[in-house]
């Protein structure tokens, strides 16, 4: 949208320029493109914008008496120094596409990775808890600490460890903190909830501000405990 906004700007800025220099040269039959309403010299200079026949429309504002019917007398010839004002104006264009291009091919490739990135954390989520409905006989929504760190520690990235994790003698430490589960000092057990939220902090890197968002957006896309009370 800023593009465009940029692009048409520039084209009417350009346009009230092109009807103040160029509006009385006569039309040049080939072209069809003229400078003598504002339209209309916004119409020409959208036309050469992509770069196709700006040549043509140039060599209409050099026109002298030796090639075209216009006189000095009616001024309504062209000017010999117009390329001083197409050269700034296709620059200005060549370059406004070519980042429109890179932007486009940009945009692109950051959906597809966000669009991967999001199946990848879903499908860790529904690992996860795949895992907790099997070790979770109760269906009560708990499990001892040690056995569930454990599955954690066994599920690939990006809800478990990292290689540099794996390899790092303190790395189950780290990993361990990263993912920050509340475990209940007297019982030894986590909650679910808690669980979720902790594995939602690890892949996303998300503060403690935005965990009951999380925890909402996670429970739409269905991902809670087996059996347990809603």
């Amino acid at each position: 949208l800023n593009v465009a906004l940029l692009l048409g700007f520039t084209i009417f800025a350009f346009g009230l320029v092109g009807v103040e220099f160029f509006g009385r040269i006569a039309e040049d039959p080939a072209t069809r493109s003229n400078f003598r309403t504002l339209p209309n010299a916004v119409v020409t200079l959208y036309a050469i914008s992509t770069t196709e026949g700006w040549t043509d429309v140039w060599f209409a504002t050099r026109v002298t008496p030796r090639n075209s019917d216009c006189s000095y007398a009616e001024d309504n010839c062209g000017k010999s120094w117009s390329i001083a004002y197409f050269f700034p104006f296709m620059t200005f264009c060549a370059f406004m596409l070519v980042n429109l291009f890179v932007t486009v091919v940009l945009d692109s490739f950051v959906e597809a990775e966000s669009a991967l990135t999001q199946k990848r954390q879903l499908k860790a989520f529904v690992q996860m808890r795949s895992q907790w409905a099997q070790h979770d006989l109760q269906h009560d929504g708990v499990m001892d600490a040690h056995r569930f760190m454990n599955i954690l520690w066994s599920l690939p990235e990006p809800l478990g460890p990292t290689p540099s994790e794996a390899a790092n003698a303190d790395g189950a430490s780290l990993y361990y903190r990263s993912v920050h589960i509340p475990v209940d000092r007297v019982t030894g057990l986590v909650h679910y909830r808690e669980v979720l939220i902790g594995a939602a902090r690890r892949m996303l890197g998300v503060r403690g501000d935005d965990v009951a968002k999380l925890y909402r957006m996670a429970r739409l896309k269905g991902v809670q405990p087996p059996g347990a009370r809603t």
